[in-house]
């Protein structure tokens, strides 16, 4: 709904949101919501628990969450409860999501907003480290889908991304420490 995607989203740019999402099993995931003029797409990944999800059911929702609430997304950590059968926070929108190509890797998802609700967002002041945890959240979790050279890269920026997060944020340090550990558990360093 054109009037509906512009109120929630004034600006074309990739919002960085939890995709609530039900049918295998309920999932709250971070997705790069893409907004350009009046339409919003998302790219996932084949083989996530996201996209078996929304092959089984098409309405999905869109939650905006704190950066912190991210991480305990990530790792089933967040109480949620459901509306339109799909997992969802206080702040959110729900969306009918279809799959335009499943055969490709990410496959594209138009995203059709069909509901809202409690979308006074509050007004908060993020340090640099808050937005940052998103990308390297977004980072960690494509840790597994690279390989080679483009790894590598990717774990260069991983190192550059906590060692700021640690200085602007340090409130998010057991977070990054569970991220270090994980990372290291799969053999890769930081060094």
């Amino acid at each position: 709904m054109l009037g509906r995607v512009n109120l929630i989203f004034d600006k074309d740019g990739i919002y960085e949101i939890l995709l609530g999402t039900n049918g295998i099993k309920p999932a709250l995931r971070p997705i790069g919501l893409i907004k350009s003029g009046n339409s919003l797409k998302a790219r996932i990944y084949k083989g996530t628990l996201t996209l078996a999800n929304l092959f089984r059911n098409d309405i999905c929702s869109i939650n905006f969450a704190s950066p912190k609430d991210f991480w305990y997304a990530m790792k089933d950590k967040i109480p949620y409860s459901f509306y339109y059968n799909v997992p969802v926070l206080r702040h959110h929108a729900i969306a009918k999501c279809s799959v335009l190509d499943g055969d490709k890797d990410p496959a594209e998802i138009i995203i059709d907003i069909i509901d809202y609700k409690d979308l006074t967002l509050p007004n908060m002041l993020l340090r640099r480290g808050d937005y940052l945890l998103i990308d390297l959240l977004i980072n960690f979790s494509r840790i597994d889908i690279y390989k080679g050279e483009e790894l590598s890269r990717l774990l260069l920026i991983i190192k550059y991304e906590i060692s700021v997060i640690q200085k602007t944020s340090p409130d998010f340090i057991p977070i990054i420490e569970e991220i270090k550990s994980e990372i290291l558990s799969k053999g890769y360093k930081l060094n």
